[in-house]
C-alpha cells in the first residue's frame, strides 16, 4: 500500500469494506480503511454496507476521503437528497439486479414522487 504513495498521478484509490464476517480468515482485515488510512497518504474511498451515519462517521474519522454507495443508488436514485435530509432509504431488490428492462433499475420511488 505504501508503494502507491510514489504515483503522485493517482485520482484515488478505492477499498471495499468486507461484506461478512472475516474473523476465520488468516490475515483479512476487518476495517479496510482504518487499517489503509495510515499507510496510504493520496484520496481513500471506501464503500460496503455503510449507511448515511456510518458513512459520515467514517469521514469524520478521517479514515476515508469519500464513501461511495453502489446498490444504495440503485434503490434511490435521489440518495444525496436522502442523505441531506436524513430520509430514509428504498431498500434495493437484488432479484431485478442483471435482468433487462426497467423494473429494478428506473421504478424506484423518489422522494418527491
Amino acid at each position: 500500500m505504501e508503494r502507491l504513495n510514489d504515483y503522485g498521478g493517482l485520482a484515488y484509490a478505492h477499498f471495499v469494506e468486507p461484506m461478512a464476517p472475516v474473523d476465520h480468515v488468516p490475515y483479512a482485515v476487518k476495517e479496510i480503511a482504518k487499517h489503509f488510512r495510515p499507510r496510504y497518504r493520496g484520496t481513500l474511498v471506501t464503500n460496503g454496507r455503510f449507511n448515511r451515519d456510518s458513512g459520515n462517521g467514517v469521514l469524520a474519522e478521517g479514515l476515508a476521503d469519500a464513501v461511495a454507495f453502489g446498490k444504495a443508488f440503485i434503490a434511490n436514485p435521489d440518495l444525496v437528497e436522502r442523505v441531506r435530509r436524513g430520509a430514509s432509504w428504498e431498500t434495493w431488490d437484488e432479484n431485478t439486479f442483471y435482468t433487462p428492462g426497467p423494473k429494478g433499475y428506473t421504478d424506484y420511488p423518489r422522494l418527491d414522487g
